[in-house]
């Protein structure tokens, strides 16, 4: 039997940038930077979706620099 608290989180997602039906960008994070990512994206460029699901497989990028993406204009 396995209890809520068993669950195991995976240790990257995958982050997905979306514009309209278009993948623009694919990366894998560590799953706070992929919200705080999703979050900084989306308040700065509102046609852009940022998905996040736990399918980060072998061969995707690493999430840029948080530095490149809390930057303001």
């Amino acid at each position: 039997m396995r209890l809520p608290s068993d669950t195991v989180e995976p240790a990257e997602h995958r982050v997905q940038l979306w514009f309209g039906p278009h993948v623009l960008r694919t990366y894998r994070a560590d799953p706070s930077a992929a919200e705080q990512y999703a979050q900084a994206v989306g308040s700065r460029f509102p046609g852009v979706r940022v998905t996040i699901d736990d399918q980060a497989g072998q061969g995707l990028a690493p999430l840029p620099c948080e530095q490149l993406w809390i930057l303001t204009p």
